[in-house]
């Protein structure tokens, strides 16, 4: 990546980073007493998010650590912080600032890092935002998040939402001539370009705290698999789904419009469908349907890249254990066979893997050889998944089937905030269309309830998102999962407010192990995640 450079193309003058930590407030009043992160600190109005941890922190530091010029860069902390939330070690040019109080405004924060700065020229950078552009010389700037000004459309005015360029004077005087004690970025930025010229710059950024701009980067807050495409049309409330996969757009189009009266609150309408006959002699498939536009972000974005308190986390599962309960009321609940979503799936999919892992000799041994994961010895995948499908022979038989959603991951559930509504998107209805004597929609509830659990407690929705570390040497495989610094406190409210004693922790383990060595073949175009699923597979199912 291009780094600073002066007029004439050089390597630039000193510059420092400044790296503001993304704080904001609750929306709907001051969070409970009760609600901690994780190090034990009582919650307070102003929060640390999730994202200020490590996730935005390596961003910033892969956007500059390998800049020719001469620099710094620093990230201030609070007192209690802990110093193993922030990977400064993976930055050769971080700075950790640790101040003697709270730090509680970007006032205070940049006071403190303009006293300890050591040259004449600022990049102030808000950590909450993802970006690929950066300032390439230093000069007036100020990188926005949206085309049309300073202020991102729906954004609270504490939130920062640019990135600044600036000398530390220029800084300094409107730091002296604005006594406001809460100034935000934004607010310097305009200060600044009053005095003198800025470029405005349409930066891309990917704002977290934002939903308008981050929601129009990520499909507007749905987000489809490869094999998928959503076209949105917001001002016009529709959302346009195509799929090469017609037979499993078909079933997903036969279970939304077979909802009972009672659960179509809970998914978006579907509008109209376009069918194409791809078979001569068969029934037409669905090419594409037309569904309800719905604007919220997923849960896996609350989970990822935003801050829920731990009384908002209970509320989102409590709500999803009643939509579970009408669920259940829908149909007259049978009893049957679940092979197909468990024993089956997984041979099937075992037979996928093992020929894909036979043609490339580097993965071969991850299913023929003991792994070293985190320096804990595991029995090879092959002989894991045996040991799996004998467990799941057991487990399958006999259960009590319902109406299900299918695929209840955090990605496929929508969640307003404010109005505290849920909508499920993405069902499954492939799965149980075609078993004779079994209704669409109809499966084993702790397969949803197991879907929910590998985003909850093993990481999922990060590695998908390739928010991981991997080293692997032969077999030996070192793995961190990137966790949103109240994860505990998301997974006890899971189990107090939406699985309750419905299900032992044993088979939580063995289902949940179960999806993701079923999923191991449908990433191999990405063997980093694959590999990372399969160490999880089996932490899982070999529970330390």
């Amino acid at each position: 990546m291009t780094g600073i450079m002066d007029e004439l193309g050089a390597v630039g003058p000193p510059f420092s980073v400044i790296a503001l930590p993304p704080r904001s407030r609750y929306s709907g009043g001051d969070p409970p007493l009760d609600d901690v992160s994780d190090s034990g600190r009582p919650a307070e109005p102003w929060f640390w998010l999730p994202l200020g941890s490590r996730l935005s922190i390596h961003a910033v530091a892969e956007l500059f650590d390998n800049d020719p010029s001469p620099h710094e860069m620093l990230l201030a902390v609070d007192p209690n912080e802990q110093e193993s939330l922030y990977p400064v070690y993976q930055a050769r040019h971080w700075r950790l600032l640790r101040s003697r109080e709270r730090l509680r405004s970007t006032r205070h924060c940049l006071e403190f890092c303009l006293d300890e700065a050591q040259t004449d020229w600022l990049i102030l950078y808000p950590i909450h935002l993802l970006t690929t552009r950066r300032p390439t010389r230093l000069s007036p700037e100020v990188f926005l998040t949206d085309e049309g000004g300073y202020h991102t459309k729906g954004m609270r005015s504490d939130v920062e939402s640019c990135i600044v360029s600036c000398s530390r004077k220029a800084l300094q005087t409107v730091l002296t001539d604005c006594q406001a004690p809460d100034i935000s970025l934004i607010q310097i930025a305009e200060q600044l370009a009053q005095s003198e010229p800025m470029d405005r710059i349409s930066s891309g950024c990917l704002d977290c705290l934002a939903p308008d701009s981050r929601n129009e980067l990520c499909g507007l807050g749905i987000t489809s698999r490869d094999f998928n495409r959503l076209e949105f049309f917001p001002s016009q409330g529709l959302v346009r789904k195509t799929s090469q996969d017609t037979a499993r757009l078909s079933g997903e189009m036969a279970y939304l419009t077979s909802l009972p009266d009672e659960l179509q609150k809970f998914f978006p309408s579907v509008v109209m469908c376009e069918e194409t006959s791809t078979h001569p002699g068969l029934p037409p498939e669905v090419a594409s349907f037309w569904m309800e536009y719905i604007p919220f972000p997923s849960l896996s974005e609350w989970y990822l890249y935003r801050k829920l308190s731990s009384s908002r986390w209970m509320e989102v599962f409590s709500s999803l254990a009643e939509i579970c309960s009408a669920f259940r009321n829908a149909y007259e609940p049978c009893h049957g066979d679940a092979a197909w979503l468990y024993s089956e799936k997984l041979e099937f999919r075992r037979r996928e893997l093992t020929a894909w892992c036979y043609t490339q000799p580097d993965h071969e041994s991850l299913l023929t050889r003991e792994l070293i994961i985190n320096g804990r010895h595991y029995p090879p995948a092959s002989m894991a998944m045996e040991e799996l499908h004998s467990a799941l022979l057991h487990l399958e038989k006999d259960c009590q089937l319902q109406f299900v959603h299918g695929d209840l991951c955090f990605n496929n559930i929508l969640f307003d905030f404010e109005q505290m509504r849920l909508k499920l998107i993405d069902p499954r209805g492939l799965d149980s269309k075609f078993r004779s004597g079994y209704r669409l929609g109809l499966g084993d509830w702790r397969y949803d309830a197991c879907k929910l659990y590998h985003s909850v407690a093993w990481g999922y929705d990060a590695i998908v998102n390739d928010l991981f570390t991997l080293n692997r040497f032969s077999t030996e495989i070192e793995l961190q999962v990137y966790s949103p610094c109240n994860a505990k406190v998301i997974t006890r409210a899971f189990h107090e407010c939406f699985l309750g004693d419905r299900m032992h922790g044993s088979d939580l383990s063995v289902l949940t192990a179960s999806l993701f060595f079923s999923m191991l073949p449908l990433h191999r175009t990405k063997p980093h995640q694959m590999t990372a699923m399969l160490c999880i597979a089996l932490q899982c199912l070999y529970p330390a």
